[in-house]
């Protein structure tokens, strides 16, 4: 049977190393080829464009080859409207319908201008298929958009977009000036164009279900990814303001993407993010939190997140919106990225809103915080550690909400997340634990002298962690774990005397020439020597002649002997 097995399947074809290796290649080819659906699909608009072309003869692009560009481009640079419209719509076919367009080599035939040319020509269909083909270059990469740029093409496009009358045309226009603002090195020349106004009046002429809607929506999107004026702030978040009602997908999710970059701005951030609040959007926002699509829903928190880590009244515009009753449902989502934003909006309001942690205990959200510790991947624990620290650290001055936060069980999570090896948790969980150490000395009574945080940290095994801390090669770390040693765990003897020195206690009724029950106190309390000789050569300790002579030791009233230690004394110890 095993011969039989041998010769049927060989080590070699079943390698483990060699399947692994080709599932490895399979996997980067699905997503390579998804990858290039995806941008076939920006490239060819929509299908509807098609029909304005259903008496016009097929052109089969397959039996185009790469090597007839040239013979194409003579119909470009012909004077006759009908040879440059059928070599017009074979360069935008190859653009449109190629997995791998030939982008370059077609600019290379030096066709590029005359695109730009036709743009602007008198026949409808010749403008329609060159602003097409146009936009499908500057799907390329900088290079590609750079020709495109040089050959005098934005300007024109925001002309289109004030000028022309064909909503086709004007697609192709803004889905242009889309594609060259993609990239934030042609931003700025995009403002400076004037085509900002331009996309606005267009979006101020059509009605919330033209089709040129999701095409603004993205062009919009990508111009708020830089930084821009006071101005420029004001006419953007107008304009998303509108389109943030949309019940299209698509024009959501580029609208909340939109408004989450404007609200990542540096300069004057909270006067502009008031701004946008003024547009009353914030309970759309929270609104969409929920949202069905994840696509539409991740974006709408980052834009909650953002507007929560404002101002204490923009902090207070979400939680008025109902965002913590949102938020508790969102803790136990399935998807990790949900519940990772929603600790995040947690401990933004917990930090923001001081007077508002009450709200965040009331609502139930501790708890889930706590279960996202200990049952979730590290990023979504890290966060929810964050959210946790946060409302322990903001709530110290309200008692009562303080001792719930604490009582809900958080401490031991913490305490097991003390061994990961991210050092910023690991400071922030002990400076947490500081706190709720400082909090039970406060809490003692006269009746009860003992910290019961203290004692139930040692209980659970935190006392150990956090000694063990103290060898940590972060400075911080190992200094706040030795100061919490130090002073809510030290064990120190009562009637014992700290000393710098060593101390010897002897029993007063022994025989001088013994010390029995004599004990070494260090400063770190460890050393005890009893009912033993001192091992140490030299030195005596006791009242015969010969200590008297040296001089080595001298025996107070009160039974206790101190001595200094010379250097040469150590040797040999």
């Amino acid at each position: 049977m095993q011969q039989r097995r041998k010769s049927f399947k060989t080590n070699r074809s079943f390698d483990a190393d060699q399947l692994f290796q080709n599932r490895q290649m399979q996997n980067v080819e699905i997503r390579r080829q998804l990858r290039d659906e995806i941008i076939s699909k920006h490239r060819n608009l929509s299908s509807y464009k098609e029909k304005s072309f259903s008496n016009e003869p097929k052109l089969i692009v397959r039996n185009l080859k790469i090597e007839n560009l040239s013979e194409i481009a003579q119909g470009i640079f012909s004077n006759h409207v009908e040879k440059q419209l059928i070599s017009m719509r074979k360069f935008r076919k190859l653009l449109a319908e190629e997995r791998v367009p030939p982008i370059q080599q077609i600019i290379d035939t030096g066709v590029v201008p005359k695109f730009v040319e036709f743009l602007q020509s008198n026949n409808q269909l010749l403008k329609i298929e060159s602003s097409w083909a146009l936009t499908n270059i500057l799907a390329g990469n900088i290079e590609h958009i750079k020709v495109v740029i040089d050959s005098g093409a934005l300007p024109i496009f925001v002309q289109l977009l004030q000028n022309e009358n064909s909503n086709e045309v004007k697609e192709h226009a803004i889905w242009a000036i889309g594609n060259i603002s993609s990239d934030e090195m042609f931003c700025e020349m995009v403002f400076c164009s004037g085509a900002l106004k331009s996309l606005l009046n267009v979006l101020n002429q059509i009605d919330e279900n033209s089709s040129l809607i999701p095409t603004l929506a993205r062009t919009l999107c990508n111009l708020c990814r830089v930084k821009v004026s006071e101005e420029e702030w004001y006419w953007l978040s107008v304009a998303l303001s509108r389109m943030i009602y949309s019940n299209d997908d698509d024009v959501l999710y580029s609208t909340c993407w939109a408004l989450s970059y404007l609200f990542d701005c540096e300069l004057d951030c909270n006067q502009r993010k008031q701004s946008i609040i003024n547009t009353r959007i914030c309970p759309r926002l929270v609104e969409l939190m929920i949202h069905k699509n994840f696509n539409v829903q991740f974006p709408a928190l980052k834009c909650v997140k953002n507007i929560s880590a404002g101002s204490h009244d923009q902090t207070q515009v979400i939680l008025h919106c109902e965002a913590l009753r949102i938020l508790k449902d969102l803790l136990v989502s399935t998807r990790h990225s949900i519940r990772k934003e929603a600790c995040l909006i947690v401990s933004t309001i917990a930090k923001r809103a001081v007077n508002q942690i009450h709200a965040i205990v009331d609502a139930g959200i501790i708890p889930l915080l706590i279960n996202l510790i200990r049952n979730s991947d590290f990023k979504t624990k890290k966060e929810a550690i964050w959210a946790i620290c946060n409302t322990i650290r903001y709530s110290y001055s309200q008692p009562n909400s303080f001792r719930q936060i604490i009582n809900s069980g958080c401490i031991q999570p913490m305490i097991d997340m003390l061994d990961c090896k991210d050092t910023e948790i690991t400071l922030t969980i002990l400076e947490v634990i500081q706190i709720i150490l400082k909090f039970g000395e406060f809490a003692k009574t006269p009746n009860n002298r003992d910290n019961e945080y203290s004692l139930f940290i040692e209980e659970i095994g935190g006392k150990e962690k956090i000694y063990d801390l103290q060898y940590h090669k972060n400075y911080e770390i190992y200094h706040l774990a030795y100061d919490i040693i130090d002073k809510y765990f030290g064990d120190y003897e009562e009637g014992s005397e700290e000393s710098d020195h060593f101390t010897f206690k002897h029993n007063n009724n022994d025989d001088n020439n013994d010390i029995n029950n004599s004990i070494i106190n260090s400063p770190f309390t460890g050393f005890q020597f009893l009912k033993q000789p001192i091992p140490f050569d030299g030195f005596h300790f006791n009242e015969s002649d010969s200590s008297k002579q040296n001089g080595e030791t001298s025996q107070p009233s009160n039974g206790i002997y101190r001595f200094s230690v010379t250097p040469n004394q150590f040797v040999g110890f």
